[in-house]
């Protein structure tokens, strides 16, 4: 009997371990079962600390894993994000996950030589892939950073789509934080005459 309750304790504890991932900022990263993440069918709470305006957001996926979606603007730092959803038996399971985000970073050659370029959308009724990575932005510049890329500029990629339903001041303030947290490789910050030299091109 001691050993049943020792054994049970014991999975308890593992099952609320927190698991760590890492990410750039605009990046979405999955957990699936195989990182340890308990299956849930839903999320029903989500606290990130520190806080932030507008938190990093966890969504469900299939099969039974979960992704994070970490909004362009979140500064870097180290986060934890304490989650809790019905599992598939509809009992209540919580988990910690932590996050380490790393800020969006150019090569001081690049800006050196030409000024980077930093694609935002416009409006959409229906938003795709809500990640803010190069990939995600074939959606709806296509091949755009890549023949930006070869041609030796600096691409960034600010989704709108991330944010969801939120007004066009609080947005601008959100690009604002985003343009601000931009590095040099080396973790330094550009000169504020690189930064009003970045290129926005909209769709």
């Amino acid at each position: 009997m001691l050993l049943g309750v020792l054994l049970e304790s014991a999975l308890v504890a593992q099952a609320s371990a927190p698991r760590t991932f890492r990410a750039v900022a605009g990046e979405s990263r999955t957990a699936a079962l195989n990182d340890g993440v308990p299956p849930m069918t839903a999320i029903t709470s989500a606290r990130t600390t520190p806080p932030l305006e507008f938190p990093i957001r966890v969504l469900t996926t299939e099969p039974s894993g979960l992704k994070l979606v970490i909004p362009p603007a979140t500064p870097p730092g180290d986060y934890t994000v304490e989650i809790a959803g019905p599992g598939p038996d509809g009992r209540s399971i919580s988990t910690v996950l932590k996050i380490t985000i790393d800020a969006v970073t150019f090569s001081p050659e690049a800006i050196a030589a030409r000024p980077p370029v930093i694609l935002l959308n416009g409006f959409q009724l229906i938003c795709g892939d809500t990640a803010s990575t190069l990939a995600a932005s074939v959606d709806t510049f296509g091949q755009l950073a890549a023949l930006l890329q070869t041609d030796g500029v600096g691409v960034a990629y600010f989704n709108n789509c991330t944010y969801g339903n939120i007004s066009i001041e609080q947005l601008a303030g959100q690009l604002n934080i985003y343009l601000a947290g931009l590095q040099y490789t080396d973790g330094t910050p550009p000169s504020p005459r690189s930064i009003s030299s970045f290129t926005a091109w909209a769709a």
